[in-house]
């Protein structure tokens, strides 16, 4: 139990607050483009983190994510009872999820529904039989509550996607994470890095989560180079705060998308550290993260990612489709922008080299290589310029 960074630790450990307590919860703001409204008041405290160098740690030698333990088994398709039995060996092999769930928990788990049109064996969304497994293993640990979480971008996203029979089935609560009760009603949560917001709003339930999951899919990324659990977070913010235009959250892409996403990924995850990683990689995505893009074609990697680091789970997934986890802009898959990985690495998130990561590989596995499956990278974009360094926090 000494290893459980729970959200009240790891903030109190970065220095950290909610933008509530400075009299920002429940503002009615139509828009966040920058800072939270009023967010230029809130004392700006030490650097929560050791100054960012590479393999960065906290204070206590440890990565402020969690010990990065990490499991991959093998699973060939979505059948539930071959899901549910790969997802129980992989929480055997990470030694359980009593270090993570306490008795009586509440966990949140960030699904991603990107697209909720297109379901799993697409290599779009995350699993419902993945996650309904998942449910289970985490009841057994002792959660008292389970919340399925996305911000979605049509109202019967979880009926199309199943996730309303998961709900039904397993007791798991669903929360539309962009439209909170009452309306509009969102907590600004200050960021420990701060390298784009101070503050970023989420829905009032974040703020009662004692666990949260990050329940991510195995797929490239256009600008981010890849989608995994750390970029899983982009969705958990309100839709109608960080949106001027398009059908996206914009505000989080631009300007300079290639410098801009990564900082913003990072801000997400020191607001709300991510407690356990699973990865959907029994089909993921090439050349982008959805069908807007006509490059994208689904990879059968058959395999599940479940990890107590988020960075080092990334790292793995990364690995996974044949990149370098440690791989720098312009190199695949990062050739769009800067690594976001990187930057979780910089700053004492978590690990990216394999040799630092407690890896268990399921049965009848010999070697890690035997599951790697390549992926293509995105396609370089043409609007990063060439005077383009990464690096702005070193």
């Amino acid at each position: 139990m000494a290893e459980l960074w729970t959200r009240r630790r790891f903030l109190q450990a970065a220095g950290g607050l909610l933008a509530a307590a400075a009299g920002l919860d429940g503002l009615d703001a139509t828009r966040a483009s920058g800072p939270a409204p009023g967010s230029s008041a809130l004392p700006r405290p030490p650097l929560p983190f050791p100054a960012p160098s590479p393999a960065a740690r906290s204070p206590a030698g440890k990565w402020l994510l969690g010990k990065p333990v990490v499991a991959v088994v093998r699973a060939s398709s979505y059948r539930p009872e071959e899901v549910r039995a790969a997802v129980a060996e992989a929480v055997e092999l990470v030694g359980g999820l009593a270090d993570v769930v306490r008795p009586g928990a509440r966990v949140g788990i960030k699904v991603n529904l990107t697209q909720p049109q297109h379901p799993a064996e697409t290599g779009v969304t995350t699993s419902p039989a993945v996650v309904e497994a998942l449910v289970q293993e985490l009841y057994r640990a002792g959660a008292a509550e389970v919340w399925i979480v996305e911000g979605l971008f049509r109202p019967d996203a979880y009926r199309l996607c199943g996730f309303a029979e998961v709900a039904e089935r397993t007791g798991a609560r669903l929360l539309d994470s962009d439209r909170p009760d009452p309306p509009r009603k969102f907590l600004y949560v200050s960021t420990r890095s701060r390298l784009v917001y101070p503050a970023l709003a989420f829905h009032p339930a974040y703020v009662s989560f004692d666990v949260l999951v990050s329940a991510a899919k195995l797929k490239c990324h256009e600008v981010a180079g890849v989608t995994l659990s750390l970029k899983n977070l982009f969705g958990a913010v309100p839709l109608s705060l960080y949106r001027d235009r398009a059908s996206f959250r914009n505000q989080l892409h631009e300007p300079a998308p290639w410098s801009r996403v990564p900082l913003v990924i990072l801000d997400l995850n020191t607001a709300f550290p991510i407690h356990l990683s699973l990865i959907d990689g029994i089909v993921g995505l090439e050349r982008g993260a959805g069908t807007w893009n006509p490059a994208v074609r689904p990879v059968p990697s058959r395999v599940l990612i479940l990890g107590k680091n988020a960075v080092a789970a990334d790292a793995v997934g990364t690995a996974l489709m044949g990149f370098d986890p440690q791989a720098q802009y312009p190199r695949p898959p990062f050739v769009n922008g800067e690594s976001h990985l990187q930057l979780a690495q910089a700053w004492g998130l978590g690990p990216l080299d394999l040799a630092e990561i407690q890896l268990r590989v399921g049965s009848g596995v010999q070697r890690f290589e035997q599951l790697v499956v390549p992926y293509r990278p995105p396609a370089r974009d043409g609007r990063v310029p060439a005077t383009f360094v990464p690096g702005l926090i070193s």
